[in-house]
């Protein structure tokens, strides 16, 4: 776990294992870990959206239980929840408390016996590209929402740099495909 001392050392190792591959899964594993262990152990997951559907969909997550991974799967923009905040507003939100979370955010928080929850924007190049969940079991980390902000940030590049690999790996095979049928 990252203590004071050594969080900017901490966080840069973890950052080059972020950028280190372009596949997307490997980069979603990191970015679990780094949000994990940038705050101090807490339950993260990492969901992509799906325009076409209008929701969040789970890609990767960690400490979650099966309950709240089951419920957490699809998460509409409409749900009354902080990843809807954070979709409308494209920017951080926490919530030190079930109180005064919306439902669903409520429901996972108790499900889950946090003591916050902390939903982050996944933006790169102005577009949406996700966001991150994550459920804190110290109060304290509610006021480090900007530091995992910027940190949400260069995930997202990261990510963004993923999609965009695959993307092109896909069309590299098709083009090379419709060559060979040619020939």
């Amino acid at each position: 776990m990252t203590s004071e001392s050594n969080i900017l050392p901490r966080f840069l190792q973890l950052q080059k294992g972020l950028f280190a591959s372009l596949k997307l899964k490997e980069v979603l594993d990191s970015s679990i870990t780094l949000f994990a262990e940038m705050a101090g152990g807490a339950k993260v997951a990492v969901f992509l959206c799906d325009n076409e559907s209008t929701c969040f969909k789970l890609m990767a997550a960690k400490g979650y239980s099966d309950g709240s991974l089951d419920q957490l799967k699809v998460v509409p923009f409409a749900l009354d929840s902080l990843l809807k905040q954070v979709h409308q507003k494209r920017g951080p939100i926490a919530c030190p408390d079930a109180t005064s979370a919306p439902d669903f955010s409520a429901t996972v928080m108790r499900r889950e016996a946090s003591q916050g929850q902390i939903a982050l924007p996944l933006v790169s190049a102005n577009l949406l590209v996700g966001a991150v969940l994550l459920e804190v079991n110290n109060a304290q980390l509610l006021t480090f929402v900007d530091f995992l902000k910027e940190v949400s940030d260069l995930v997202a590049t990261a990510i963004s740099n993923s999609i965009l690999f695959g993307r092109s790996e896909y069309e590299r095979e098709r083009l090379s495909t419709l060559y060979k049928t040619s020939c």
